[in-house]
Parts: C-alpha cells; sequence; structure tokens
C-alpha cells in the first residue's frame, strides 16, 4: 500500500508479509537402569503342615507373598530443527486497502 500525505510531501510505502520457519521435532526416550525394592514384610501363609494335611512324600505347602516396586526412569526429550525461513510478501490481509 502506498499513501501521500499531501500536507508534508511525504510518500509512505507499507506493505505486509508473512514470515515462516518450519520446525522439526525429533522425540527422544531415554530408559535408565529399572530397580527393584521390597515394599513392606513378606508375608507367610502355611497351607497344609501338620501330620494329617501332609501329603503322600511327607511334604509342607505354603505360600510366601511379597510386594515389590519396581521404579523405570524415563528420559523424556526432543532435538529441534529449525529449517531454512520463507517469507510470502504476496499475502493479503483484512486491514490491506
Amino acid at each position: 500500500m502506498e499513501c501521500y500525505d499531501g500536507k508534508t510531501n511525504t510518500l509512505v510505502a507499507r506493505k505486509n508479509a508473512n514470515i515462516s520457519i518450519p520446525v522439526s521435532v525429533k522425540p527422544k526416550v531415554n530408559l535408565k537402569d529399572a530397580a527393584t525394592y521390597c515394599c513392606g514384610d513378606p508375608v507367610l501363609k502355611k497351607q497344609s503342615c501338620n501330620c494329617e494335611n501332609t501329603d503322600r512324600k511327607g511334604r509342607c505347602h505354603f505360600v510366601l507373598s511379597q510386594n515389590v516396586c519396581i521404579e523405570i526412569p524415563i528420559e523424556i526429550s526432543m532435538d529441534t530443527i529449525l529449517n531454512e525461513a520463507y517469507i510470502d510478501c504476496n499475502l493479503i490481509h483484512e486491514d490491506d486497502p
């Protein structure tokens, strides 16, 4: 757009442009070493361990339970790549006369 100011003999030239920069993002995930640890005390449940309830081979049966926690640290990051910028000078805005 050009605008002539009749008072100061000044010519003002104005042009809108759209500047764009394509951006690429590449995610990265890195798994660290897992850690395992016990949560609380183990629990021992007898199932049959008296003379009447042993099996034919004389074995006692029981269940040992333990709550465990497994931690796996996960590192998440990304590489950002800025590509070459470009300008669109033909962009028309609603406020351009």
